[in-house]
């Protein structure tokens, strides 16, 4: 066994237990502190001998905490702005996004070891720097175990910090930086769902719907003799197939309920801006195609003076248009046709419900009709352009006005019109419209002929009282009960055939451009397509109580061989009539109204589509998750370029640098009050009072030493540690 001579440095035996030629056994019945090895360890650091090794570099996890956070971040942000900042309404994806799922999912397991790794090698280097020094030994043994990585040593670091023995910026800093992704990835889950949804493919898709060449190619009023039956009968206004009705970019889909669902409905309420119908598969298509762009915006009028066209039967030369004019008869009611103005090609209808009205119904009515022009034949280029969403707000639109004047009237049986509690409001109405009758002093009613004062300048044609004979009450041979304030829709609307791109994620359409006049063969078609417009006029001219109906109101009461309404058709209910007759006379242009896809047709032109999976937002906004992600991101960078790639002592913080810097403290340790080997390190007040900055101890030597030292013994780069 090996001695020391008296005077013999005590660090030799300690310099060459490092030499296997130097070692040492004790005997098996030498105490613990009798050990040669460990008898210099008692005396603080020995001094360095030999050549030494530079401080080292740690590439890899420098890589680690510099570029894993970057990427991970970079791509949740790109599945938050590509597949779920936009939701598509047809639920579209342009690939199968099933393995973004699950690749997420295999990142979010192994993610928050990827942050620990790479933290780990920073916090070393930052142990060396005097800013992030730990404050005392005691700090860097808090530090330990990589305690600021996880719940379990956050709630461990808490009791400290209430015990004002918190471990440190550096460990509340690596400790903010472990919370981002500890938070985040699961977050991330939750902002995300996997559904079913459609991804294209690379075969041309089976559609339905006219054509430029077969738009022409229909018998004559086809369109208004099978949409008077959909709107009588309240036919939901659905498009065929998946049923994808386009619209502008700047419309808000998610404010119209009946473009929420498939298949989409045309709406029956509000202004509607521009609606491509394009032809339709059973799945989403995309491409370029040729379609009709059709808009039309209704509103209820509440004043006389809204109305551009019924005001003008007072002021202007009144001519009748080839008499009485069937405009859609119907058994049992009269239309006529009066043109306004010699100068433009307007037109006023009116109708009521007199000749032949059944008599078990307890209403009347008497309407007129104003058009901006007459229902035109064919697209020739004459139509209205359709430029942008100001199109049917305030720029150049056809024109229809609808004003009904309706009566209430005793029942058949008296006992019905007991069971019913009629509702005379008709709220808002129109002001400064007049009647068409009045109230006498004695309760009864009369014609008001100052109300049709405008047909008596009349060049041919009938005379004032066939104009009267509209609203002749007296037909009907009942007692008038109760009248109600007239009320009103006026309606712009705009159309025009040609081609537009078709965005499917965003149900969109984009570069429309118009198509010349669709084809007319006069040797193969009959007769051009009613434009746009007009066989919802053709719909509505003539027909009242069918108002009811069509939008599905719930039926009178019927008693015996009659039937009792329970009120007047209403403001809202004339409006939305009015709309679905619209969406009916575009369905029947476009599709003929039918709902199947029987005679479906390929179009190479447009690309089918197949189910897959796609992406949807989920219950926890995205944001929430990217502000962590970023953070993090952010934090890993500055700290990995800022100190990732320094020099140091080693990788991490790991066990064997603890026990060396133990063994260099040795001396101060033993005996120390509260450096019991079973009580918590926390509670030794010494481990507080020694030196937290990993530094060089033997500064004065050419051969340093890396240890706990005072903030003025900064480890250099540079030098050699042994």
């Amino acid at each position: 066994m090996a001695t020391t001579a008296p005077g013999q440095d005590v660090s030799e035996p300690f310099l060459q237990s490092r030499s296997p030629a130097a070692t040492t056994t004790p005997s098996s019945s030498t105490k613990r502190s009798e050990i040669a090895v460990g008898e210099p360890l008692s005396h603080g650091p020995a001094r360095p001998s030999g050549p030494g090794h530079r401080l080292a570099y740690f590439w890899m996890r420098t890589a680690v905490v510099v570029l894993v956070p970057v990427a991970i971040t970079a791509f949740y942000l790109w599945i938050w702005l590509y597949c779920l900042r936009e939701s598509s309404p047809a639920k579209y994806a342009a690939f199968d996004q099933v393995w973004i799922y699950y690749m997420w999912f295999l990142i979010g397991v192994f993610g928050l070891d990827i942050s620990r790794h790479g933290l780990l090698g920073v916090e070393a280097a930052m142990l060396q720097a005097p800013f992030w020094k730990a404050r005392s030994a005691m700090v860097v043994l808090m530090h330990s175990g990589a305690t600021w990585s996880g719940p379990g040593g956050w709630r461990a670091r808490l009791w400290n910090v209430l015990r004002e023995n918190a471990p440190g910026r550096l460990w509340h800093a690596l400790a903010l930086l472990s919370v981002m992704p500890f938070a985040a990835f699961p977050l991330s889950g939750l902002t995300m769902e996997l559904a079913d949804g459609w991804v294209p493919v690379k075969t041309p898709a089976t559609v339905v719907g006219r054509t430029w060449a077969d738009f022409n190619l229909r018998k004559p009023y086809q369109t208004v003799n099978r949409g008077i039956a959909a709107w009588a009968n309240g036919l939901p206004a659905r498009l065929p197939g998946i049923g994808l009705v386009y619209t502008p970019p700047y419309v808000p889909r998610d404010q119209y309920v009946s473009l929420a669902s498939f298949p989409n409905s045309l709406p029956a309420e509000g202004q509607i801006p521009g609606l491509f119908l394009a032809p339709q598969a059973e799945t989403p298509v995309g491409g370029r195609t040729w379609g009709l762009l059709v808009g039309y915006n209704c509103s209820v009028v509440e004043s006389a003076s809204e109305f551009t066209i019924l005001h003008q039967k007072s002021s202007s030369a009144t001519k009748v248009m080839d008499g009485l004019r069937a405009f859609a008869q119907t058994a049992g009611q009269k239309t006529l046709e009066l043109s306004v103005s010699s100068a433009s090609n307007s037109s006023i209808n009116v109708f009521n419900l007199t000749i032949g009205l059944e008599t078990g119904r307890n209403l009347w009515a008497y309407a007129e009709m104003g058009l901006s022009r007459r229902p035109v034949l064919g697209y020739d280029g004459t139509e209205y352009p359709f430029a942008d969403q100001e199109s049917t707000a305030s720029g150049e639109a056809d024109i229809l006005e609808y004003a009904l004047w309706q009566v209430r009237l005793n029942a058949s049986y008296s006992e019905a019109d007991e069971m019913i509690a009629f509702n005379d409001s008709t709220r808002p109405s129109i002001a400064g419209m007049g009647h068409p009758f009045v109230r006498q002093p004695d309760g009864k009613y009369a014609m008001n002929r100052t109300f049709f004062a405008w047909g008596h300048d009349l060049a041919s044609g009938p005379s004032n009282d066939n104009i009267e004979s509209y609203a002749n009450v007296s037909e009907i041979g009942r007692t008038i009960r109760s009248l109600a304030e007239p009320i009103g829709v006026r309606c712009r609307r705009v159309s025009s055939p040609g081609e537009a791109s078709l965005d499917v994620k965003r149900s969109e359409f984009t570069s429309f451009e118009p198509s010349p006049a669709p084809l007319f063969n006069r040797s193969t078609m009959e007769m051009e397509t009613f434009r746009f417009g007009a066989a919802a006029a053709h719909i509505l001219a003539g027909r009242y109580l069918e108002l009811f109906t069509s939008v599905n109101a719930p039926p009178p009461l019927a008693y015996s061989n009659s039937v009792a309404y329970r009120n007047f058709v209403q403001p809202k209910t004339l409006l939305e009539a009015v709309m679905r007759a619209h969406a009916v006379d575009a369905l029947q242009l476009m599709y003929d109204g039918v709902g199947t896809m029987d005679g479906a047709r390929l179009d190479p032109n447009l690309t089918a589509t197949q189910r897959g999976k796609i992406l949807e937002r989920g219950r926890v906004p995205a944001e929430v998750a990217a502000v962590l992600f970023l953070v993090w991101a952010a934090g890993c960078l500055a700290l990995g370029l800022g100190y990732g790639f320094r020099r140091r002592w080693s990788a991490t913080l790991d066990g064997y640098s603890l026990f060396r810097f133990g063994a260099d403290l040795a001396d101060e340790l033993r005996g120390a009050p509260g450096f019991s080997s079973v009580a918590p390190f926390d509670q030794c007040n010494k481990l507080s009072r020694l030196p937290g900055l990993v530094g060089d101890s033997a500064v004065e030597f050419d051969v340093g030493h890396v240890g706990l030292v005072e903030s003025s013994s900064v480890a250099n780069p540079g030098k050699f540690y042994d």
